[in-house]
């Protein structure tokens, strides 16, 4: 999903900032600004909100698989492309065009939590509820055994809607 998201928002930022008259060659290096900021920003966030940057060891750091976190993300991507582009003097023009793609990196996100099978809603009884594969906290052969958890809110779905 990062690498779809990735592309997506390339797409659209890279056609907003030829509407807003903005250099090609400059917003392309924005792109990457804002994509290294997202990159560390997501992982950065995730560490420090959890705690995990005091308990892992900083080459674990590294792992984004032990988690990210989407504002980490945004805030990232924000403070690349300011950084990048405050020199240039169009810092504000390329903030505008970012903004403009912001909700997409939310859509997109969302869908991949629902993907994931992570971050859903309460415990409820309406038809579309999902079941998400859970662990169970039982280890038999050194192997972690997973089950259907109980229906719940696809609040990822909401929140992409």
């Amino acid at each position: 999903m990062y690498a779809i998201l990735f592309i997506a928002l390339t797409i659209l930022f890279l056609r907003r900032c030829t509407e807003a008259s903005l250099p090609a060659e400059e917003s392309l290096a924005t792109v990457l600004a804002g994509a290294a900021g997202a990159v560390i920003g997501t992982r950065l966030f995730f560490l420090l909100t959890t705690g995990a940057i005091l308990r892992l060891s900083p080459l674990e750091w590294l792992d984004a698989s032990r988690g990210t976190a989407s504002w980490g993300a945004y805030l990232g991507a924000v403070l690349g492309v300011a950084l990048y582009t405050a020199r240039s003097g169009r810092m504000w023009a390329y903030l505008d065009v970012g903004a403009s793609c912001a909700g997409l990196s939310e859509v997109i996100g969302r869908w991949g939590c629902w993907l994931a099978g992570d971050d859903f809603g309460r415990v409820t009884s309406v038809p579309w509820a999902i079941r998400f594969v859970e662990p169970t906290g039982l280890v038999i052969g050194g192997q972690m055994q997973y089950a259907l958890g109980p229906p719940r809110h696809p609040s990822q779905l909401y929140e992409a809607f």
